[in-house]
């Protein structure tokens, strides 16, 4: 991270600046209406500078001066180091040579006749220095009269002096939207700048956005994809209820227009940003900037909420230049200035509106432990996707796997994440980030989770905030000591309390681990050895085994193909696959093995549902033969039904086993049972470090308690049963023939042809360039809203419609791009020792 400094100089001693008292006015928030470019009227600096790295201030005749050498040393002390260079500025304003002077606040009558690129290079180079921002996003100064032709015309004939530098549109509602797309369409802007001052009320400070935002904007930034720079009003910004259901409405209904929340959706106060921004979390066509802000909160609020790919940095030119800062104050904000305040104390003196806006964007990078690479995502990389500066990066994640294979096994640690089960060539196959139900890979690209959702564990969503919030809380105040974790004993109790049958509770990390707990459990509790299994249970030798009596015991049991080498022989004809719904196969089993079947294990449901009466023929068969009955809930768990799907289905076994969801994704799992099952468990060694650790603990107990309150289960079968529909009805439109299988809350379909896996692939192939990460197999989440299934349903239609001209033409293969997927496990080394 750079320059973790953040107060002291290199001498250990705070640094305090008492030199200039500039005139100007005083300012509240709330009806002071007085906060950033179009409306703040201090008097303020005027903008001198020589032709040197840094400007020698200069004073006009009133004593103004425009940078001070202490705002020149403070950067250099403090942020230098911290703002990358070729910074994109994502917020200053421009002043064409017919702006009327009388028409700016006060402060801003005194500079120069036309404000654009050089101007502003040599302004704010004055104390940024080589850290002065290479390139930005420009757009005019709001003007009461709303003319906005002459400055929507020098913006425009300023981006021509830079192929880095992009423009706005600042329009008003009386504009003719058909002179505006011509403008957009002639000089290339970016998007369109709106401003509360032309709505149709007198006071326009309290204006609904409807007001000032007509339609005709989102539709024509829907159709061209382009942003829409939205200063938010009325007293609590973006914690004002009408301003969210306006933005999120909006955002929903079109989504190919990028909505831009200035100056962090105008959180002035800090407390609206903690109100508010946490409601927005899920809409990935919202954006900010952090223009104007001199507090960390908000920043930090956005980067918790949508992460540094969502965040801008801005310095809201000519403002930057001004003296003072905005502070919160109560629940509305205040504007500190050289006049409204007492600078005659020795704690400090006032500093340029940039210096404060840097300071305490730095502020936020370190509360949230940002790395370089999330600074500079901030400072130029969210900006340079958003309005395409220079040459996006493509194939990052194929080329570090690439790298990977050559020194990891396979390539991966989990099977069902090699990029050739999925894409060949093509898949992302590393993520930077993930949130809600998007994926953001290497390249910077924002995927629509449509698949797995992290192999079915993440049921809440990546990154849920109560969940992670808990998660961090514990990690800070540590995770791992020689004592024993208080969260253990609280989640058994929980565990207990949700299962009456369940009387004692054993913990491990992982689902794969966690069975096989289970099952030593089992072959303790009995003194048996041989298993009865249905279904993929994990990785671990007693499961695998099946395949030492023939390489395809297990392949309809989810991963064909497993190859046991490495287990040891003498595990042969310890493992008995049987089928689901195939009472009769699971009681010749109990037949052929008389008194030896110390466990049955299965899911209770996964892609089938289980026939009247078959459960409870299952529950029977083991008592009569003194086996225990242990089913494996790590995938369907907790989201067939709150505790697990035996629960909805009416049969307790004497063990159930949890992970993935119990967790949203952190790593923990779970063994209960009843007290005679569990006393396996005290008379057998099973012990481990890392099952004493308190992150996972706390992360199922925030986990079960937000899959409680929110009823997640009811949400992931509503969005369970829109996917069946939705693959229904384009299916029919484009005349492919497919079946629908498994349950709502984990759905699938299958395309009905003679050979499936090009046609997988291919329609993984088109989702992917249509930003959807999918798979005929879907696990939903509770953070899949309507506007991701209207998403996902446009881009299955144009999917589909290319699937279908594949078919009739014959040439699927040729449509991918790349080679077919190869699912199932293959041995991959080049050769073995024998």
């Amino acid at each position: 991270m750079r320059v973790p400094r953040n107060g002291p100089n290199s001498d250990g001693k705070t640094v305090t600046i008492r030199q200039h008292q500039l005139a100007g006015a005083t300012g509240t928030g709330h009806n002071s209406q007085l906060h950033t470019a179009g409306d703040y009227q201090t008097k303020g600096p005027r903008f001198m500078s020589d032709s040197s790295t840094h400007s020698t201030p200069m004073a006009d005749q009133d004593g103004q001066f425009a940078v001070t050498p202490q705002d020149v040393e403070l950067f250099e002390k403090f942020l230098r180091s911290f703002v990358p260079e070729n910074s994109f500025d994502a917020h200053a304003h421009w002043l064409d040579p017919d702006h009327s002077r009388s028409e700016l606040p006060e402060s801003l009558r005194k500079l120069p006749a036309q404000s654009g690129w050089s101007v502003y290079r040599e302004q704010v180079g004055s104390w940024m220095g080589d850290r002065t921002p290479a390139a930005g996003l420009f757009f005019a100064f709001p003007k009461q009269n709303g003319d906005y032709r002459a400055g929507n015309q020098f913006v425009a004939e300023q981006m021509r002096l830079n192929d880095d530098l992009r423009g706005l549109v600042f329009v008003t509602p009386d504009d003719d939207p058909d002179q505006i797309e011509q403008l957009i369409e002639t000089h290339g802007f970016s998007g369109i700048k709106v401003y509360s001052w032309h709505a149709t009320r007198p006071d326009g400070y309290q204006a609904e956005i409807g007001e000032f935002l007509p339609e005709w904007v989102w539709e024509i930034a829907d159709k061209r994809n382009l942003a829409i720079m939205l200063h938010i009003v009325k007293d609590r910004a973006i914690a004002d209820p009408e301003n969210l259901r306006y933005i999120t409405e909006h955002c929903a209904r079109y989504r190919s227009a990028n909505l831009v929340l200035a100056h962090c959706a105008r959180c002035f106060n800090s407390g609206h940003a903690l109100e508010g921004i946490a409601a927005l979390r899920g809409f990935d066509n919202i954006f900010f900037d952090n223009s104007a802000i001199c507090e960390p909160g908000p920043s930090e609020e956005i980067i918790k909420a949508f992460g540094p790919t969502r965040l801008m940095f801005g310095l809201d030119f000519p403002i930057c230049q001004m003296r003072g800062r905005s502070s919160s104050v109560g629940d509305g904000f205040h504007w500190v200035n050289e006049k409204n305040t007492d600078w005659s104390a020795d704690f400090g003196d006032h500093h340029i509106f940039g210096f404060e806006n840097i300071y305490a964007l730095q502020q936020a990078c370190r509360h949230t432990h940002l790395t370089d690479d999330d600074v500079e995502q901030i400072f130029f990389g969210t900006a340079h996707q958003l309005y395409q500066v220079g040459t996006p990066t493509t194939g990052t994640g194929q080329a570090l796997y690439r790298e990977a294979k050559k020194i990891i096994p396979v390539g991966t640690q989990l099977l069902s994440k090699l990029p050739e089960w999925w894409l060949p060539e093509q898949w992302p196959a590393y993520y930077r980030e993930g949130r809600g139900c998007i994926t953001i890979d290497m390249d910077g690209r924002h995927l629509l989770d449509f698949s797995s959702m992290g192999i079915g564990a993440c049921m809440l969503g990546f990154a849920d905030p109560d969940v992670t919030a808990a998660v961090v809380r514990r990690i800070q105040f540590g995770s791992m000591t020689t004592m024993m974790v208080p969260e253990e004993v609280e989640l058994a109790r929980v565990l207990i309390d949700i299962h009456p049958w369940a009387e004692k509770v054993r913990f491990a990390r992982t689902g794969g681990g966690s069975m096989s707990v289970a099952v030593r459990i089992a072959r303790s509790v009995t003194g048996r050895e041989k298993v009865a299994l249905c279904g993929y249970h994990g990785w671990h030798d007693w499961y695998v085994a099946a395949n030492l009596d023939g390489e395809h015991q297990l392949d309809d049991h989810l991963l064909p193909g497993l190859v046991p080498r490495g287990v040891p022989a003498r595990l042969a004809k310890s493992i008995y696959p049987f089928q689901y719904n195939d009472i009769d196969q699971l009681e010749r089993i109990f037949t052929e093995n008389p008194g030896e079947i110390a466990a049955v294990t299965m899911e209770a449901i996964r892609h089938v549902t289980p026939e009247p009466g078959y459960l409870q023929a299952v529950r029977d068969l083991c008592t009569r033969h003194g086996a225990q009955l242990i089913f494996d809930e790590v995938s369907i768990g907790w989201r067939y039904a709150f505790g697990g799907s035996h629960l909805r289905l009416g049969v307790n076994p004497d063990i159930a086993v949890f992970a993935k969801s119990i967790s949203n994704g952190h790593p923990m799992g779970a063994i209960i049972g009843t007290e005679q099952a569990m006393r396996g468990a005290d008379a057998s060694f099973i012990s481990s470090a890392y099952w004493t650790e308190a992150a996972g603990p706390v992360a199922a107990l925030a986990a079960i308690e937000k899959m409680r309150q929110v009823d997640a289960v009811s949400h992931v079968e509503q969005v369970g049963t829109r996917l069946q529909q939705i693959w229904k009805e384009a299916a029919e439109l484009h005349g492919l023939s497919i079946q629908l299988h498994g349950v709502p809350c984990h759905p699938g379909f299958a395309f009905q042809v003679d050979d499936p896996l090009p046609v997988n692939t291919l329609f993984t192939a088109e989702m992917l360039r249509r930003g959807v990460m999918a798979k005929p197999d879907v696990f939903p989440s509770y953070a899949h809203k309507s506007h991701h299934l209207d998403a996902y349903a446009s881009a299955l239609d144009a999917t589909f419609a290319v699937i279908a001209a594949g078919l009739q033409n014959g040439d699927i293969e040729k449509r991918i791009g790349g080679p077919v997927c190869r699912p199932g496990f293959k041995r991959r080394t080049t050769s073995v020792a024998k």
